[in-house]
Order: C-alpha cells, then sequence, then structure tokens
C-alpha cells in the first residue's frame, strides 16, 4: 500500500507531535534529503537559533529568546545540541533554526534562510503564529507552521510545548526522503514497493 506525499507527512507530522502534546496545529515540509544527517553532522555543541519577533510585547526581546530556546532545549531527535541565540565558537557555521514569530499571513519559507531583517512580523492578537526553518546557509531544509490560541506570557506550558513540538517536528526522526518500513513504506520516489 502507498500512502501519497501528503498523507505520510501528515502522520508524520502526527506522530511527532503525539511525543509532545500540544494544541497547537502543526504544518511540517520537508524540502531536503537527509534532514535528520544534515541535523546530526551540526550536533554536539551550540546550534544557533534566530529569534525573531515577540507576540509578548510586554516581555523584552532577549528574555523572549531565552524562553523559546530553554522551549527548545532536548525537545529533538537526534544527537544532543544547546540551541542558543549566542552560540561560542564551537558551533557550526551556517547551520541554524529560524523561529520566526507573528510572520505575515503569507510568509514564505524561502524568506528563513536569507536576510533576516527582510523577516518583519505581523502581529495576530487573536493567536501566536510561528513559521520555523531549520538552514544551511541560505537553504532551506525544512519548515514548520504552527498555530496555537494566545496565552499571557511564553513561561506557559502550552507556548513552550508547541516550542518543543515545532522542533521535534523541523528534524524528523527518518528521512521523509528516503525508504523507511514502519508497515508502510515512507518514500515519495518511483523505486519503492
Amino acid at each position: 500500500m502507498r500512502f501519497p506525499k501528503k498523507k505520510w507527512l501528515l502522520l508524520l507530522a502526527v506522530l511527532a507531535a503525539g511525543c509532545a502534546p500540544t494544541d497547537a496545529a502543526l504544518t511540517p515540509l520537508y524540502h531536503r534529503a537527509g534532514i535528520p544527517s544534515t541535523f546530526a553532522y551540526a550536533g554536539g555543541r551550540d546550534f544557533k537559533v534566530a529569534v525573531i519577533g515577540n507576540p509578548f510585547p510586554s516581555v523584552a526581546q532577549e528574555t523572549f529568546g531565552k524562553t523559546v530556546t530553554d522551549s527548545m532545549q532536548g525537545r529533538h531527535w537526534g544527537p544532543p545540541v544547546n540551541f542558543t541565540t549566542t552560540p561560542g565558537d564551537n558551533a557550526r557555521p551556517n547551520y541554524r533554526i529560524v523561529m520566526f514569530f507573528d510572520p505575515p499571513v503569507n510568509s514564505s519559507g524561502n524568506q528563513l534562510c536569507g536576510d533576516a531583517a527582510r523577516l518583519v512580523p505581523e502581529r495576530h492578537p487573536d493567536r501566536i503564529t510561528l513559521h520555523a526553518g531549520f538552514c544551511v546557509a541560505d537553504e532551506l531544509q525544512s519548515e514548520v507552521k504552527a498555530r496555537m490560541g494566545t496565552v499571557s506570557a511564553p513561561e506557559n506550558s502550552a507556548f513552550r510545548s508547541m516550542v518543543g513540538a515545532v522542533v521535534q517536528t523541523l528534524v524528523p526522526p527518518v528521512d521523509p526522503h528516503r525508504e523507511r518500513r514502519f508497515g508502510f513504506p515512507l518514500c515519495r520516489f518511483p523505486h519503492c514497493s
């Protein structure tokens, strides 16, 4: 039995989100083959995170960035990393995760890995939105769009769960572009049986 691409991506997102309960709606897109191994290459060290936007205007951007990276720690597949907005010299250059809060409705994943100054947040008073991307230089490896209702502070457990679920989904445990068998093929290429 073959699953169309959209169905297995949805299944993978549900499985990943199932490991991190959240009320957020997540939509993943995987653009490159080898995402888990690409992420693993940058593992075992600091991993740069760019936090853009802030749905909590009363919270300083530096404090908000720290809360976001704290919420990401240990919530990913693969080798341990230290997610940080201020990586040390041991971080792999050009590897980063972009967490773009309050993106415009027409936000494109192709913008995430480019010039951060071009990412201009657009407040949504009735919800919190996040468009996250895993970038290597200017190439987007994967992206996840997430949305949840408003909460009063970034320390809220639902907000922290959403951030964790986004990271788990952004770097899947298996390569979505390779054949893996768990009772069905996870492959989009014709050679899969």
